[in-house]
């Protein structure tokens, strides 16, 4: 008689699409990023088969039956993406298939699954040690990828470190009382001039009002890089991060190291010594959503982001997707309004303070209508991209208004506010081919759509003539620390650069020369 083999498979069946999830983007997800979807998937597994053993009095059923409904439960919506890509193909582009037919085969094909080994009794020990080698088999892929891409990464962490050590900027006795300093960050907002020629839309009432309230509008400025993650490293660090070349190897296609640099970065150091304090309200992208060194870190939604991904390919997203539950779109929608209410609270908070509040807005997922209503996947493709763009950007530019004036009226003193993109809004044919696009050879207008953004400040009490037209996002705090903190630190010469391609961001060019001014 054949020895009961031990019942493995449901729990490697329920880390492959963690494990599959990591490899895949291993170059911005670090593996502890991975912890909480692990934990999730376990859990999930575990329960499932204590449930089933507790009904079906039969491990290696209650086995069977666990493991093959992870599959059905995780593969739902990949097998809905092939099929619509072959019927697309072989049909024609008319051909548009919805989910919910492919849900509801999916879903009568696991119930038959389900009854039918619920019923079973003979084979299952053989079935059982198939399906525990198979998992093995199955997870020794992404394992093998995972741990190769790590053993080939050669990072110099500690030289990274090092070099993120703050040099004190500051030779004098703080100015008394500080400044509330808030630096806001509008995800992919467009300069003025890109807005009239690529969405034929005029920013004019917008830029007035911050006119209106003291700020200086940077007419002519440009990004720094074409990323949130170089952009906003190089602008709290201030100065270039192209020196991470010179501690990762040049091929690599990490992200990790220039995403470090958001975490530890130089401006918080140095406003840390002045007595600051640091409020961070992040996006519900990873690398903002938290930072170490915050006093408070004030979340965009409860869940990582990578657990939206992972629960958007399951079985779980149709039905999720109309109850607004782990939908990525509907998070977008309440959280970036949620964020707007915190930031204009923490005005009443006791200062010194620095408070940061990355938005992903006019950032897609495109989810606002320009009045705040939310607006459906099936409502946004009514209309072309750029329609949708300019309706998010508007319901942005009257929260902004109103975030704004309520910060200016309730703080005890007027407050320092930047309000900045970290870059422009995606070419439409960058879009197409994220992953192989080549920013060297982009066109001259496609650089400009991308480079050109909002860049303006506020600045109470001093002579802001230290500001100009081109000024980019690296010379910030280079300014303000020089006017506020009599520090000396000189201006960098205002300059664009590209990386290759997504899966080289350390191959970068200067491009400075290529943009066009508005």
């Amino acid at each position: 008689m054949m020895k009961r083999p031990i019942v493995w498979h449901p729990l490697l069946i329920g880390l492959f699409p963690v494990l599959t999830l990591l490899s895949h983007n291993l170059g911005e997800m670090d593996a502890i990023g991975a912890v909480p979807l692990t934990a999730i998937t376990l859990t999930m597994a575990l329960s499932l088969l204590w449930v089933c053993q507790l009904f079906l009095r039969d491990i290696l059923r209650a086995g069977v039956i666990v493991s093959g409904f992870l599959i059905f439960f995780f593969s739902l919506i990949h097998v809905f993406l092939t099929l619509r890509t072959w019927l697309a193909e072989t049909l024609g582009e008319h051909m548009q298939l919805t989910i919910a037919p492919v849900f509801v085969a999916w879903t009568l094909a696991l119930l038959w699954y389900i009854y039918f080994f619920s019923k079973k009794a003979k084979g299952l020990t053989q079935l059982t040690s198939i399906l525990n080698v198979s998992s093995v088999c199955l997870v020794a892929v992404p394992v093998y990828n995972i741990a190769t891409a790590k053993l080939s990464e050669r990072v110099d962490w500690s030289g990274i470190h090092k070099q993120q050590q703050a040099e004190a900027v500051i030779s004098r006795a703080s100015p008394n009382p500080l400044p509330d300093i808030y630096y806001i960050i509008m995800d992919r907002y467009a300069g003025p001039g890109i807005l009239k020629t690529s969405y034929g839309f005029d920013n004019r009432e917008f830029l007035d009002y911050l006119s209106s309230k003291g700020f200086y509008v940077a007419a002519h400025s440009a990004a720094n890089y074409p990323s949130t993650t170089h952009s906003l490293a190089s602008t709290l660090n201030l100065q270039y991060i192209n020196y991470t070349k010179s501690f990762v190897e040049p091929e690599s296609t990490s992200w990790l190291p220039i995403q470090r640099l958001l975490h530890d970065h130089k401006l918080m150091q140095l406003l840390k010594r002045e007595g600051y304090k640091y409020i961070h309200l992040g996006s519900w992208w990873e690398p903002t959503r938290k930072n170490n060194l915050a006093d408070e870190d004030i979340l965009f939604n409860r869940f990582p982001e990578n657990v939206y991904y992972l629960f958007a390919t399951t079985m779980f997203q149709p039905i999720s997707s109309s109850l607004g539950v782990l939908d990525l779109r509907y998070e977008h929608w309440r959280g970036n309004r949620r964020q707007f209410e915190n930031l204009a609270k923490t005005a009443e908070a006791n200062g010194p303070k620095f408070v940061l509040a990355h938005f992903l807005l006019p950032h897609d997922p495109y989810v606002f209508s320009r009045d705040g209503k939310y607006l459906s996947i099936d409502d946004v493709s009514k209309q072309p991209r750029e329609a949708s763009y300019i309706e998010q950007l508007v319901y942005t530019n009257r929260m902004l208004q109103r975030t704004i004036t309520s910060l200016l009226e309730n703080s005890k003193r007027p407050p320092i506010i930047v309000l900045q993109a970290d870059e422009g809004p995606w070419p439409r044919r960058y879009e197409n081919e994220y992953k192989n696009f080549d920013w060297r050879q982009a066109t001259v207008a496609e650089l400009s759509q991308k480079m050109k953004i909002l860049n303006s400040f506020h600045l109470p009490g001093v002579d802001s003539r230290a500001l100009y037209p081109t000024i980019s996002p690296v010379n910030t705090f280079r300014v303000i620390f020089n006017l506020y903190f009599e520090a000396d630190l000189p201006l960098l010469p205002d300059e664009s650069f590209v990386y290759q391609r997504q899966r080289h961001p350390y191959r970068l060019s200067n491009i400075t020369s290529r943009l066009r001014h508005d």
